[in-house]
């Protein structure tokens, strides 16, 4: 891999050097930086032929989306209760 590669950046998050990325496969590396952004508590769920992931956790309900709405310059607005 060449070192002006954007991927590098993840790799690197991920510990990840991009010659061992060589020889991982993306779903691993998918699972590697989801684990890494949500929670190693996380369960992460991928299949090779489809870009989908199941991503499985225990957590709390902290609030309810009340609203969303859009102004004029597309700017969303989000209320939470």
């Amino acid at each position: 891999m060449s070192s002006d590669n954007p991927l590098n950046k993840v790799y690197a998050l991920l510990g990840i050097s991009s010659d061992s990325a060589d020889n991982l496969s993306q779903k691993d590396i998918f699972q590697k930086l989801v684990k890494f952004c949500l929670s190693n508590q996380m369960s992460v769920s991928t299949w090779g032929d489809i870009e989908v992931a199941v991503i499985e956790g225990k957590s709390c309900i902290l609030g309810e989306v009340s609203s969303v709405e859009k102004d004029r310059d597309g700017i969303q607005h989000v209320d939470i209760t």
